[in-house]
């Protein structure tokens, strides 16, 4: 045996990644690498494939916003101790779960006067109350409004939010559409 050949013990790569939805301002991970011979760890790189094409970055920053499609994707990571030497590249699993769509919840119709009142009056001023289920984190960024009737066998159809209702021979449908900040639209009917 040679006895001047000296074995060098790399550091280890081993990351976990949080629960991460598409469109999510951040990505958070516990980075859990280590050296054995208890040196620093001075560098990080990640290498992983996204849409086709290859990216070997030191952060991750850019991985969040180059994710639009939910789904399983791989991440190399390696690192470097502060002797220079690098860990081997280990693979992990990450996943992107879907953007949901907002969901309107509790949407009615009340007198604009008297919010208590759901019974609003043929010419009198209406308001509407409802709430929107969304990712905390995510902005609702359109609404839309619409109405609709049918008037002596005519359907009527109005875009916008509808201050004033009037009598017709059949009751008013009103729409409301959210869309939120990842382009995935909710709607609801009063």
């Amino acid at each position: 045996p040679n006895e001047d050949i000296v074995t060098v013990d790399r550091p280890i790569a081993k990351v976990t990644f949080d629960k991460f939805v598409v469109g999510q301002p951040t990505l958070t991970y516990q980075d859990q690498s280590y050296d054995k011979n208890g040196l620093q760890i001075v560098e990080h790189q990640w290498k992983y494939t996204v849409n086709g094409k290859t990216y070997t970055e030191n952060n991750l920053d850019k991985l969040r916003e180059r994710i639009t499609k939910a789904g399983t994707y791989t991440i190399n990571y390696r690192v470097q101790n502060s002797d220079h030497i690098w860990s081997v590249w280990t693979a992990f699993s990450f996943t992107a779960d879907p953007n949901k769509a907002p969901v309107i919840t509790g949407f009615t119709a009340h007198r604009a006067s008297d919010s208590r009142n759901t019974v609003v009056y043929s010419g009198e001023p209406i308001d509407f109350r409802y709430n929107i289920e969304n990712e905390e984190w995510e902005d609702i960024v359109e609404t839309k409004w619409s109405y609709s009737w049918t008037s002596k066998g005519y359907d009527k159809n109005m875009q916008g939010k509808p201050a004033v209702l009037f009598a017709t021979d059949s009751p008013y449908v009103v729409t409301l559409q959210v869309k939120d900040a990842a382009g995935n639209w909710g709607s609801a009917t009063a």
